[in-house]
């Protein structure tokens, strides 16, 4: 039994690390829609654009939480997942707003 709650620990070690590198990978994806963004002109369908020149549903372009993670970097490590983020981003938006102390320390 020790031996299968020492390889528990270490998955679930490996869970957190790969959660974390979603949300770091879901940023900078986030961040190259934005990049893409600027090369569509203002009469441009951007939610058809990114389905034709990415191949990728309007709805699972993370712009928003890369603008939200680069506002507040320390978002990274505060325990929430990408899905918690997305999830309630009106809601954090609106707590950060109301707590400039904790605004500014993320």
């Amino acid at each position: 039994m020790k031996a299968i709650k020492e390889v528990h620990k270490i998955i679930v070690e490996e869970e957190k690390i790969a959660a974390n590198m979603h949300l770091i990978i879901a940023y900078y994806r986030g961040m190259l829609y934005l990049a893409a963004r600027t090369f569509a002109g203002r009469e441009a369908n951007i939610r058809e654009r990114y389905d034709r020149e990415f191949s990728v549903p309007f709805a699972t372009v993370s712009m928003l939480f890369a603008m939200h993670l680069k506002a507040y970097p320390g978002l990274l490590v505060c325990g929430l997942s990408f899905t918690q983020m997305t999830k309630h981003y009106d809601r954090l938006l609106k707590h950060l707003s109301e707590e400039p102390d904790l605004s500014h320390k993320l």
